[in-house]
């Protein structure tokens, strides 16, 4: 006979499963993101280095003219402010195009790591059964019995290592 229509709830309807990940701790706390922080800090100790090699040569510049400014004559004088203006000028560029580049590789890499997190995190999700996962700075209160942060760390390094140059060499 007909069975009533409430009756018709599959039995497979699986229950919800809820993680939560906190994003910021994972991508500081992998190895990946720590390798690209200090990819960042040599590239900024890079520029530090050479916009303070500039600010030398300014300075000695700028003692030149003034030890010798009762001995110059003017045409020589003249000579040296020009080569300071332009000096302080390659210093202003230098500094405008070495924050431009840090800038555009920590929104690369930033950009990356971030790439990388949600394809882990939607096969993480795949993998383990979840209906839906939040970022945890996004909600006002969850059990931290959902909390799936550490789990989601573990498999970020073991999908994305630290290159093999960093680890220490085996001891024989």
């Amino acid at each position: 006979g007909l069975q009533p229509a409430f009756a018709q709830t599959p039995a497979t309807a699986s229950p919800i499963k809820i993680g939560v990940v906190n994003q910021d701790k994972v991508l500081n706390e992998c190895e990946e993101g720590r390798r690209l922080k200090l990819e960042l800090e040599k590239l900024r100790a890079g520029k530090a280095a050479a916009i303070e090699a500039k600010e030398k040569e300014i300075k000695g510049l700028q003692e030149q003219a003034l030890s010798a400014q009762l001995s110059l004559s003017d045409e020589k004088r003249e000579d040296l402010a020009r080569q300071l203006k332009r000096k302080r000028v390659e210093y202003e560029r230098l500094n405008d195009d070495a924050s431009a580049e840090f800038q555009e590789a920590a929104n690369r890499a930033q950009g990356r790591l971030i790439a990388l997190f949600r394809d882990l995190i939607a096969k993480y999700g795949v993998e383990k059964g979840y209906t839906i996962i939040f970022e945890k700075g996004t909600i006002y209160f969850a059990t931290d019995a959902i909390d799936i942060t550490e789990d989601v760390l573990v498999r970020f390094n073991a999908t994305y290592p630290a290159p093999a140059a960093a680890s220490p060499p085996p001891k024989n």
